[in-house]
């Protein structure tokens, strides 16, 4: 529970190699229209303005939603028109790690995704991902990527 005792977020996570803990705010429907996602990104950001009771003590965390909202939009860098009709294209595929539409949500709710990618072996990883930066990443061998993670908490 929050310190205010207003909001309950679903996890508090702690990285087993680091340490490092996050808040994880998590919907088992992603089916969900416009003013949904509204209401989730605002719950989310209400989340990242807290304190948290936790077995941890009482923390301030960055907050991350799952699933990621930015995996499910293109990220359109370019328009152009095809037999009289607009078209659009994107920089990067929905899976890859830079993504126009992670970047607003994130910069605008001061919240994190957990989003899923492909290498280009075609393996499949996830991320952390705040403000298109790495925090933590199943593909870094010590799990975090402390500088982003310092950079970002020294905020909190």
């Amino acid at each position: 529970k929050s310190v205010c005792n207003r909001y309950r977020i679903d996890y508090i996570l702690q990285c087993k190699e680091s340490k490092k803990l996050f808040g994880l705010e998590v919907k088992s429907e992603i089916r969900k229209r416009g003013n949904d996602f509204g209401k989730y990104l605002k719950q989310a950001r209400y989340y990242s303005d807290c304190e948290w009771y936790s077995r941890f003590g009482k923390v301030k965390v960055l907050v991350f939603i799952t699933p990621a909202i930015s995996n499910y939009f293109i990220n359109i860098t370019k328009m152009d028109y095809l037999d009289g009709k607009e078209i659009y294209y994107s920089q990067h595929s929905r899976n890859h790690e830079h993504s126009n539409m992670h970047g607003l949500i994130s910069e605008a709710n001061d919240i994190g995704e957990i989003r899923s990618f492909k290498d280009y072996f075609g393996n499949g990883y996830f991320s952390f991902m705040y403000k298109n930066k790495t925090l933590w990443s199943t593909r870094l061998k010590e799990k975090i990527h402390e500088v982003n993670y310092a950079f970002y908490n020294d905020k909190l």
